[in-house]
């Protein structure tokens, strides 16, 4: 059976995980409509696999990333603009009425985008859904910056949680489309959720299904290197140097080693030094220039552990 939803998955480099990827969406029991693979300059065997899958699913196509010159927290979300902007011209201005992305190192229960179109189409305020989501070892990838507020008009029993997870989610094209597609900017998946809640939507997380990463996360670039980089996104965001400090000090107090304190304020520095490129996004711009105001909230209410900014 297939569904009203299509997929975007960007891969470079994948050839361990994203054979099980492809075996997670042709087991579906709802199919998409339209899979697009984005080569993002692979250089392993994943691009054959991908170009081969064309030949057994019908619905996938396999395409070519434009060869662009920036920094990695960058270049994801303009993949992701890429997958966006394909995804309406292969389905010639009537695309699907979901758009999801999907990671190439991502296993998935074969209910798990059933369930997700079930709940949007039941839930017409929700603009976003994923499923839960666990690390490669089995524990539950927790999001604790979204604080939970229950929607009273929903049962009890149908109360989703805060935090959609970006590697495997859908979101409402109509709504994707009135914030202009994906935002080209650090932490796209992030910014996302930020332009759906200023209107009003809610975004949430169906604990029913489940998605496992196939590797652990954020070791692409390994810890060190990708916490660098992240703070030089935040300083790409006009983060307030007081927030990256508080959300650095957090995270290196949580995992006990200061070397990721100061992988995060040297990311930062290295921004402001080399005077990187900010977005220019007003919307994204006043979000986070607001982050100290949640972390000190987040101080008086919790202690020393205050939970991080949301970045996912």
């Amino acid at each position: 059976m297939t569904g009203d939803y299509a997929l975007v998955t960007v891969f470079r480099n994948e050839e361990k995980t994203l054979p099980l990827t492809i075996e997670s969406v042709a087991s579906q029991t709802l199919q998409p409509k339209l899979w697009v693979l984005l080569d993002d300059g692979t250089t392993d065997g994943s691009a054959r696999l991908a170009q081969g899958l064309q030949s057994r699913l019908a619905y996938a196509r396999y395409r070519n990333m434009p060869i662009v010159d920036e920094k990695p927290y960058l270049r994801y979300s303009i993949a992701c603009a890429e997958g966006w902007h394909q995804v309406l011209s292969i389905s010639g201005g009537n695309p699907p009425a979901y758009w999801g992305i999907l990671d190439a190192d991502i296993s998935l229960e074969p209910s798990y985008f059933e369930t997700l179109v079930k709940d949007l189409d039941e839930h017409s305020e929700i603009a976003t859904m994923s499923g839960d989501c666990r690390d490669v070892f089995g524990q539950p990838i927790l999001d604790t910056a979204v604080p939970f507020r229950p929607n009273p008009r929903r049962a009890p029993s149908r109360q989703f949680l805060p935090g959609p997870r970006g590697a495997a989610r859908l979101m409402r094209t109509r709504m994707l489309a009135q914030i202009g597609g994906p935002p080209v900017a650090p932490f796209p998946d992030a910014a996302i959720d930020i332009k759906f809640e200023l209107r009003g939507a809610e975004c949430r997380r169906d604990p029913s299904v489940t998605a496992a990463h196939l590797r652990k996360t954020g070791t692409k670039f390994g810890l060190l290197e990708g916490l660098r980089l992240q703070g030089e996104g935040f300083y790409v965001l006009h983060y307030h140097p007081l927030a990256l400090f508080l959300a650095a000090f957090n995270h290196a107090t949580v995992k006990r080693n200061p070397q990721e304190f100061r992988a995060m304020i040297t990311g930062y520095l290295n921004g402001w030094l080399t005077n990187s490129v900010r977005v220019s996004d007003e919307e994204l711009i006043e979000y986070y220039r607001k982050a100290p105001q949640r972390h000190l909230s987040e101080l008086i209410r919790h202690g020393t552990h205050t939970s991080a900014e949301r970045v996912d």
